[in-house]
């Protein structure tokens, strides 16, 4: 009697342990951090527009696409994704030079001012080691 109730509960926890991450999401236990609305349609835009890039290319490549077709839409995707990235980009200055305004000026930089590509002058992000604009590898 005894073994069969600690069969029973040791099934039990097995199933839970199984079934919770499975299950997590719908119980609200996300490691996910709450972000700005703007900010949560543009990243599901961008992950969207990418998984149909993957399957554009799996499609052209499985013959069930022509060349022409292929090009076309992915062309399209690309202009897409561009302009998703930069909209996050756009939005991410605009934080980031909101933040930068309230430091104020040092001898005609901002205070804490981000260094710059000396390719082609786009703002670097710490830690950044090739330029996101041009490519160039970030010179310390």
């Amino acid at each position: 009697m005894i073994g069969t109730l600690f069969g029973v509960v040791l099934a039990l926890l097995a199933v839970g342990f199984i079934a919770y991450p499975l299950l997590r999401e719908q119980l609200g236990d996300d490691e996910t951090f709450d972000l700005p609305e703007d900010l949560e349609v543009l990243l599901r835009r961008k992950e969207s527009t990418y998984s149909a890039l993957k399957e554009l290319e799996f499609d052209f490549k499985t013959g069930k696409l022509s060349e022409g077709d292929f090009h076309e839409l992915d062309a399209r995707y690309r202009a897409d994704a561009l302009e998703i990235l930069a909209a996050i980009d756009a939005r991410d200055r605009g934080a980031s030079g909101a933040a930068g305004s309230r430091k104020g000026k040092v001898g005609g930089q901002k205070a804490g001012a981000a260094p710059a590509c000396a390719e082609c002058g786009e703002t670097l992000k710490p830690g950044q080691r090739f330029c996101a604009s041009c490519g160039a590898e970030v010179q310390d």
